[in-house]
């Protein structure tokens, strides 16, 4: 009819006063996080079998909302709160040759309600610790498949262990307890000066080298470090660390009876 405005192929008539709809901007992430990266390979996936473990120093810990498995946006429960997870982006000594610029760092993914929440809270109630932060060691074990129930799928059961990062500092860096001195006894400085000069010669004949203590070598193997990681942090080669963990245990010598090395 005369005097109403036309439409054409489904879309209305744009005349005077028309505004385009604004784009919302999106929002930019900080230098910081720029920088420091915000994602990282994950580590479990769908390949992944009972008995697989990783264990790195996390770098970042935060809440984040699942996305659905199907449609790939956010999920929510039934009564409209969204469904969380907590991801842990940890730094480890893994390397993927098939990946050119592969740093190290690994994502962990922990659901916030079940199973894998229980036993990450079970984690963090042993360490001592209400919330990890960065610096915290963390390992996380895959155990295998839990009951399905009313679940279409069966749920994946995790192992967590925290170690925080106050504990593995002053174990690498903190002073060894001092023999107690007998009180009103003190050593003759002639006495001193005798057993001072034959050690200060024979250390300027022999070339320093790092020395490992075995106490904490022990102490950080009974946490389940690595001998390299043993080593690393506490900045001796390897084979001091393995020379201290072979003589603690010698019947896991190379040239033991049954031939066999330790695990770790």
């Amino acid at each position: 009819m005369f005097g109403q405005p036309q439409q054409q192929y489904g879309y209305p008539q744009q005349g005077y006063g028309y505004q385009q709809p604004q784009r919302q901007s999106a929002q930019l992430s900080s230098l910081g996080d720029l920088l420091a990266g915000n994602s990282a390979k994950a580590y479990f996936g769908a390949d992944s079998q009972p008995g697989d473990s990783v264990t790195g120093v996390i770098e970042k810990i935060e809440t984040t909302q699942v996305n659905d498995f199907q449609t790939k946006q956010p999920a929510f429960w039934n009564d409209g709160r969204p469904k969380e997870q907590i991801h842990v982006i940890i730094q480890t000594q893994l390397r993927d040759p098939s990946v050119d610029d592969d740093d190290g760092r690994r994502s962990l993914w922990i659901k916030g309600w079940g199973i894998q929440l229980k036993a990450f809270r079970e984690a963090c109630r042993q360490a001592g610790v209400k919330i990890p932060k960065p610096g915290d060691t963390v390992t996380e074990r895959f155990v295998g498949l839990g009951q399905r129930g009313d679940a279409p799928q069966p749920p994946k059961v995790f192992e967590f262990h925290i170690e925080p990062a106050s504990s593995v500092n002053s174990l690498v860096n903190g002073s060894q307890p001092q023999q107690p001195v007998q009180p009103g006894f003190q050593q003759p400085p002639q006495q001193q000066y005798a057993q001072q000069q034959p050690q200060q010669q024979y250390a300027q004949q022999q070339p320093q080298q790092p020395q490992a203590d075995p106490m904490k070598v022990n102490q950080l193997k009974a946490m389940g470090k690595s001998p390299q990681e043993i080593a690393a942090l506490l900045g001796v080669p390897v084979e001091a660390v393995t020379a201290i963990t072979d003589a603690a245990n010698p019947t896991a010598h190379p040239y033991a009876a049954n031939g066999e090395e330790p695990e770790f």
